[in-house]
């Protein structure tokens, strides 16, 4: 038995003549701390003096954080910031462009607790999804949807293929940009946090 946790596999399989007709669907969850928190919205929220784009999680090649700063930087209005908490291989990369570039607007964080995680949540206006534009990455589901998907907040996710049109349909408030277009996702998240 073969169990996979998004569905564009079984695709991909199928495309490449796998025998994939006993193969079942069982995507990722969340952890349910978050989901415990939920009420704790006066409790974690403080009052921001301006709105923040929260991208929170791994920080590798895959996720292509790096392709988003200088144009993120550039477009997003004055009266947000992008916040980046995580870790991986390109961390140092991201600090990189972000200090050479004095990107005032963008700021880099370590990896925090799920309860200093849950208040970022809190305070954020908007959330951020982002995968790499490789072609192995449009049949993947990021976890992480899952779990931002419980906080009723615009999510932008920078996809394509299976993965962007998973996210759409199956998780609230998602809208979809091109990856790696950091003037697109800016114009999307504008679009999305005015409705």
């Amino acid at each position: 038995l073969v169990n996979v946790v998004s569905k564009g596999f079984i695709e991909f399989y199928k495309k490449n003549n796998f025998p994939v007709e006993n193969w079942t669907f069982n995507p990722n969850g969340f952890n349910k701390t978050f989901k415990d928190n939920l009420n704790n919205n006066n409790q974690y929220c403080q009052k921001k003096e301006k709105k923040i784009l929260l991208y929170a999680g791994n920080l590798g090649v895959g996720q292509g954080i790096e392709h988003l700063l200088l144009k993120v930087s550039k477009y997003l209005p004055n009266d947000w910031v992008f916040i980046i908490i995580g870790s991986g291989k390109q961390f140092k990369l991201i600090k990189k462009i972000i200090n050479i570039n004095e990107l005032s607007n963008v700021s880099l964080k370590s990896p925090v607790s799920e309860v200093q995680l849950i208040k970022w949540y809190f305070q954020s206006s908007a959330f951020l999804i982002h995968l790499n534009n490789f072609d192995c990455l449009q049949y993947v589901i990021p976890s992480k949807s899952f779990e931002l998907g419980l906080y009723n907040k615009p999510i932008i996710v920078g996809a394509k293929g299976y993965t962007a049109e998973f996210l759409k349909n199956e998780i609230p408030n998602t809208s979809v940009f091109k990856p790696c277009d950091g003037k697109n996702a800016v114009k999307v998240l504008m679009k999305a946090t005015k409705k």
